[in-house]
């Protein structure tokens, strides 16, 4: 549920939304994802284009128990999880538990987030290995052409020979990358595993 609420919480409401006017079950759900007070001013800038004012006491009651959902601890996983910035909403009287849970899933969150970096990292790496394939080819072609003079020969093999360690250190790199976006995949898979939330 609180997955499906990160999703929507960037739409502006329409106007239906504002004309149907539920600003309990509003309040609640920007409170189920840990939305800062100035949501609402959003929220009345958006509904002020249809003439329709929010109701900032069923909004505000929607909100504080959204908030109390949201700043218990799996709530604060979850949101870590997610990778959402935590706007400072919670009570001080639950921040003790939410804290810690939160930052248990933003560093699964990191973990992850670098993994998949490290890969695209690599299948970039990999397009450029392709287009020295390319060249190495080209030249290798010349090579064998008619007429070409010895120090052209000697030039082309010095650029084939340069090409192909530009390859190889290519390689020896996306390798390096592979092992540490495993490294850190399997870190995070340990941390989930681990989770007392």
């Amino acid at each position: 549920m609180l997955g499906a609420l990160g999703l929507s919480g960037c739409a502006t409401l329409n106007e239906a939304e504002c004309r149907t006017g539920d600003w309990y079950t509003i309040g609640y759900e920007d409170g189920l994802q840990g939305q800062p007070v100035t949501r609402l001013a959003s929220h009345r800038k958006a509904c002020a284009k249809h003439g329709v004012q929010p109701d900032l006491a069923a909004y505000t009651a929607g909100r504080d128990a959204g908030l109390e959902t949201y700043c218990q601890p799996h709530g604060g996983y979850w949101a870590g999880l997610r990778g959402s910035a935590y706007h400072g909403v919670c009570p001080a009287h639950l921040l003790d538990d939410f804290l810690p849970a939160y930052e248990y899933g933003r560093d699964i969150h990191a973990l992850e987030s670098d993994a998949r970096s490290e890969r695209r990292e690599a299948d970039r790496l990999y397009g450029e290995i392709r287009r020295l394939d390319e060249a190495i080819a080209q030249r290798e072609a010349l090579l064998i052409a008619p007429g070409l003079r010895p120090h052209e020969r000697a030039d082309l093999l010095v650029e084939i020979k340069s090409l192909v360690r530009a390859q190889r250190a290519l390689e020896a790199d996306i390798a390096d990358r592979q092992g540490y976006a495993e490294a850190l995949q399997y870190r995070a898979a340990d941390l989930r595993a681990s989770s007392p939330y």
